[in-house]
């Protein structure tokens, strides 16, 4: 076998080893990030059961299929009715062979809090108590998240849906999105 032949495997060998550890060190990596979100109930008929408030995140992708994140949301309503989620799941999905975008399901468990503002009073003609309420439970939605540098690490764009759990049992939405870096 002469040379002349033995150097172009060598050099495909090469190259084909270099992809695979190139794609291989971007299928994992930690994430962080923050934004805005929307979140309202299927009944709403008035403005105290729509929210808007912020989100932080951090999480790690496995692979290009499975990832986790933990979310803290804060946010109130226009009847100054305060708003606590913290969540933690599982996202699955794929990158359709693509490292910079990504659509995902997710699952998780979510403690959800609604606490209004003031104080307890009462006066000749009524008493007024601040209401409050918590539920926790198994939650999911569905996500995209767009990489600007066109690899899978890098500056981000998320955009989500998750469903959560209101008082009354009514179920609702939760619409996101936020910018982060994945490493």
């Amino acid at each position: 076998m002469s040379v002349v032949k033995i150097v172009p495997v060598l050099l495909g060998v090469l190259s084909l080893s270099l992809q695979a550890e190139e794609q291989e060190s971007s299928d994992d990596g930690f994430l962080i990030g923050g934004g805005v979100f929307s979140a309202a109930n299927s009944s709403c008929d008035y403005s105290d059961c729509a929210y808007s408030g912020q989100y932080g995140e951090v999480g790690y992708d496995f692979n290009n299929v499975f990832g986790i994140e933990a979310k803290y949301v804060v946010g109130e309503n226009d009847s100054d009715i305060d708003l606590t989620v913290s969540y933690f799941g599982l996202n699955i999905g794929h990158d359709f062979n693509t490292e910079w975008f990504r659509l995902y399901g997710k699952v998780g468990y979510a403690n959800i809090k609604e606490e209004e503002s003031g104080e307890s009073f009462c006066n000749n003609y009524w008493c007024y108590y601040p209401r409050s309420y918590s539920s926790s439970g198994a939650t999911f939605g569905i996500g995209t998240r767009f990489t600007f540098s066109g690899k899978a690490s890098g500056l981000y764009l998320k955009l989500e849906s998750l469903a959560v759990a209101f008082e009354n049992d009514t179920v609702g939405a939760a619409f996101a999105a936020g910018l982060g870096y994945r490493f």
